[in-house]
Formats: C-alpha cells, sequence, structure tokens
C-alpha cells in the first residue's frame, strides 16, 4: 500500500542502515533483488515503524540464522531435515506464500546441543 511520508523516511532509513549494518540481509534470507523493499517493509511493519526495533530486531534474526548449529540456516541439508522429520521433530506442513517449504519445529523435542 501507500506509505505515509514518515513511513517512507522510515523505510528509506532502514535501506540504508540494512546496507552499513546487516551486510548479509539478502543473501541470508535469499531475497531477490526485486523483492529488498517488501523484505524491508515487512520489518518495519512488524515493529509499528519504529525503525530502531525493526533494525535491531532484523540484526538478532540475520545472527541467530547465521549461528544455529554453527552452520546456520542455510546451509542445512537436505539428509539432517529428513533425520529430524523421522524423530517426529520436525513436520513439513505445506509451502508458503513464495513456495518455500514450511517446517513446524516441536522445540520440547530439541535438545539444545544436538546438532541436526
Amino acid at each position: 500500500g501507500n506509505l505515509s511520508p514518515e513511513q517512507q523516511s522510515a523505510l528509506t532509513w532502514f535501506k540504508q542502515q540494512l546496507d552499513t549494518y546487516v551486510p548479509n540481509f539478502v543473501p541470508i534470507f535469499n531475497i531477490q533483488p526485486d523483492d529488498y523493499e517488501r523484505w524491508a517493509l515487512k520489518w518495519l511493519r512488524a515493529s509499528k515503524f519504529n525503525k530502531e526495533e525493526a533494525l535491531k530486531a532484523c540484526q538478532r534474526c540475520v545472527l541467530w540464522r547465521e549461528s544455529l548449529h554453527g552452520i546456520g540456516v542455510n546451509n542445512i541439508s537436505k539428509e539432517a531435515c529428513e533425520k529430524e522429520l523421522a524423530k517426529g521433530k520436525l513436520r513439513y506442513t505445506g509451502r508458503g506464500v513464495e513456495n518455500r517449504p514450511v517446517m513446524w519445529i516441536d522445540a520440547h523435542l530439541h535438545k539444545k546441543n544436538e546438532v541436526p
């Protein structure tokens, strides 16, 4: 939708901050060039356009995705997912809006130090 001047200003600021302070934003989420603004807006809308809060949340999420089990979310293998599915810890629930697989993790079955 249309953005107010304040929201447009927050978006401009946020994108500049992402480029400077979250250089892995695009690859960690596998964002296509024409989707960059839409992804930035997701973070701003989630924080009700509190741009500093959105930036901190995004930084925390990227750090978590990069560091998960020492290998990062984007490096989890198909075999690791199949192993977790067999344990009943992970369930495939279908495909999301962007046709990406959606998985549900039963956190109570997860052992913190266990690497998939």
